[in-house]
């Protein structure tokens, strides 16, 4: 992903959305960074966004770290590709004879997804609140 640059590509489409402010963009950059995760590896795409946010000159107490930490870490569970945990579903899976497609896994993971997303963003629009004022 790295060497196709598709990570850089990542980082080019969020920085708008990082430039809307906390209140706003935070809740976009959650879901942003959440659907590029679930298509990247967490970790170099999580480098990419904190660099995108030392070179706007974003503090670490400024509150956008939040929805970048969370988005990152919840996204990889839409798809079975990228979270551990679902890896080693999908393995328990096919050792047990219970194939699944690759839609198949999403349309049944996309509720949870979504609920999960949903509520971290909404602990995220309060935790955001507190540290703005």
């Amino acid at each position: 992903m790295e060497q196709a640059k598709v990570l850089e590509l990542i980082g080019e489409r969020i920085e708008p959305i990082i430039s809307m402010g906390p209140k706003l963009g935070g809740g976009l950059l959650l879901v942003s960074s959440a659907l590029a995760s679930s298509v990247t590896d967490n970790i170099p795409l999580a480098a990419v966004l904190s660099n995108i946010l030392d070179s706007m000159g974003i503090v670490d107490d400024s509150g956008m770290w939040w929805p970048v930490i969370s988005g990152v870490n919840l996204g990889g569970d839409l798809t079975p590709i990228d979270s551990a945990s679902t890896l080693v579903a999908v393995t328990i899976m096919h050792k047990h004879d219970l194939l699944i497609s690759f839609m198949g896994f999403v349309k049944k993971t996309a509720p949870f997804a979504v609920l999960h997303i949903s509520l971290d963003g909404l602990y995220v629009l309060f935790a955001l609140r507190h540290l703005l004022g």
